[in-house]
């Protein structure tokens, strides 16, 4: 048998809203869970989540997170996000494993550890799940791809969001064996069912353009060989009644249509300009522009191209969970409120989860996992 459901509680205390969730979502799947997704927001203390959660699961079955917002089938998002969510999902066929590891000063090697671990929990070491998904402090997301490609290969889609610290005590990520303030965890998943993902934003070219002549990192230094920050300042005047200064990064083009991934740009203390995702020499980079429908719609949106590589309808799915871009939510406004809508209408009766971060993780038509902001990822479940 294999089931997607949710579960949430707006109990104050963390011990009773992970109690209340979990037996609302057992009761629903008709068992224990074969893996869950503790989601939190508001001023819930971290560690006392993770203990309740771990008298109730086995080892390396839960990947915990936090973040501002969230929305999901049968609750839609508000204004008193003080919530414990559970997504759960039974799978009697499948395999199912969950590994955690500090950052400590090397994204790489965090990466390479945690997926390990997720392979050993899931009792499939040496072998290449149908999809990863990662959650991690924000900083070194491109590198902690690159470690964990590095035990997985890079054909292994890998889809995420980055986590912003708690209200409680700054630590953001949790799981049966951690609690985390600058970490990594990852589930990787070996499930019964087809899976598929997307990587999407609702952002399309505004006009100026040209090409990073210098770089280093996320450290942008020249464009067409003159300051970035001047040309950002040219830019930002350019499009002064958009509220997200966005860049993309032209990947390739599919069906004549570019590929952006997205990366958000602000200005240092000094007058550098530094991104939210790492760039190269040789870069294109353009300035981006949003819409607020198309904000509202690309989350059900990306759903749908992700049921599409399953070649199913998107209301056939079993489940999804959709990853969406924190600064999109704060430029929405109360009109963030409709995503929920729109999710419900693309999926019908096929619960969903989702989520706002800080940073986003996918894998375009390019079939190469990527880092961006402003962004949506989805995961999907068919049959």
């Amino acid at each position: 048998m294999w089931k997607f459901s949710t579960a949430s509680s707006t109990a104050p205390d963390g011990y009773d809203a992970v109690c209340q969730a979990w037996w609302s979502l057992v009761e629903d799947l008709g068992s224990q869970p074969d893996w869950v997704m503790l989601h939190w927001s508001g001023y819930y203390d971290p560690a006392e989540l993770a203990r309740t959660a771990s008298r109730l699961l086995p080892a390396g079955r839960l990947h915990g997170l936090v973040s501002t917002h969230s929305f999901m089938g049968n609750v839609d998002l508000d204004d008193t996000e003080t919530r414990v969510a559970l997504i759960g999902i039974r799978d009697d066929a499948g395999d199912w494993g969950v590994g955690e590891s500090a950052l400590d000063g090397n994204s790489f090697q965090a990466g390479v550890r945690a997926v390990s671990a997720a392979l050993l929990k899931a009792n499939r070491l040496g072998e290449m799940p149908s999809m990863v998904l990662m959650s991690a402090s924000g900083g070194g997301e491109e590198d902690i791809i690159r470690g964990i490609e590095s035990v997985v290969g890079q054909s292994v889609p890998i889809v995420g969001g980055s986590c912003l610290p708690s209200d409680y005590s700054g630590a953001a990520l949790i799981s049966t064996e951690s609690v985390l303030a600058d970490g990594v965890v990852v589930t990787v998943m070996f499930p019964s069912v087809p899976v598929a993902c997307a990587f999407h934003s609702g952002f399309s070219p505004a006009g100026p353009r040209g090409v990073v002549t210098r770089a280093d990192g996320r450290h942008l230094i020249e464009i067409d060989g003159r300051a970035a920050r001047e040309v950002y300042t040219e830019w930002a005047a350019y499009a002064a009644t958009e509220p997200l200064p966005t860049f993309g990064i032209p990947l390739k083009r599919v069906m004549e249509t570019e590929v952006f991934c997205l990366v958000t740009p602000s200005l240092a203390e000094n007058g550098d300009v530094m991104l939210s995702s790492a760039v190269a020499s040789g870069n294109e980079v353009c300035l981006m522009q949003s819409e607020d429908d198309a904000m509202i719609l690309r989350p059900a949106q990306t759903c749908d191209f992700a049921a599409q590589m399953l070649e199913l309808d998107a209301d056939a799915l079993q489940g999804a969970l959709v990853i969406y871009d924190e600064g999109c939510r704060v430029r929405l406004g109360s009109s963030a409120f409709e995503i929920g809508s729109s999710l419900r209408e693309m999926l019908g009766q096929a619960p969903f989860f989702g989520w706002f971060a800080a940073g986003e993780q996918g894998r375009f038509f390019d079939r190469q996992n990527h880092h961006g902001s402003r962004m949506v990822s989805a995961l999907v479940f068919g049959r």
